[in-house]
């Protein structure tokens, strides 16, 4: 059950990496039209930086959409096949971020870049970590379920859907990584 709750929350930080698409990225410019900008300059590298920027929406919202079908149909959504896919979603994000942003710094410069780009890194980085643990936990087959079992669980249905299934240290960082990272948001705001 962990293993759902962590790669959940590695959607929901992906749910930053969209939100900062829409935010003021650099050249005081939102997402798509500083993507459309860079193609619009014409040479390869302008291309491929552009190229890249739509990559980091794509597979954000590709991954986020295809955990939410798994989740309405409820399908597994940690079996090997998902969790390989995961990984190529997440990879070509931040291949395509990697791609876009080193270049568009090397060329412009660091003083160009604004907030929205740091939404953008910090909910990779956030998601990145939340399927690193979500991948490396080995869960036991549980036991059979007793009644007390039961009662316990249906009593814990009524907390907030993550503190009844994670242990409250595990809520504490998320809470704690959540609020770090869009800290930093609102400074620049």
């Amino acid at each position: 059950m962990k293993k759902n709750i962590l790669k959940i929350l590695s959607k929901v930080a992906l749910l930053f990496v969209i939100f900062g698409f829409f935010e003021i990225v650099a050249w005081e410019e939102k997402g798509f039209i500083l993507a459309r900008m860079l193609i619009d300059f014409g040479e390869f590298n302008y291309i491929l930086s552009g190229l890249g920027v739509y990559f980091i929406i794509f597979f954000s919202v590709l991954s986020v959409y295809y955990t939410l079908i798994l989740l309405i149909r409820e399908k597994d959504i940690c079996s090997a096949r998902v969790n390989k896919i995961d990984i190529f979603f997440l990879a070509s994000g931040i291949v395509g971020c990697i791609i876009s942003f080193v270049f568009f710094i090397k060329e412009f410069g660091i003083d160009s870049i604004e907030y929205g780009f740091y939404i953008i890194i910090s909910g990779f980085i956030i998601s990145l970590i939340f399927l690193i643990i979500a991948l490396s936990i080995e869960e036991i087959p549980q036991e059979p379920v007793c009644t007390e079992q039961r009662k316990v669980y249906k009593a814990s249905r009524n907390l907030p859907a993550i503190c009844g299934y994670i242990s409250p240290e595990v809520c504490v960082y998320t809470i704690f990584l959540l609020l770090f990272f869009t800290g930093g948001i609102f400074v620049y705001l």
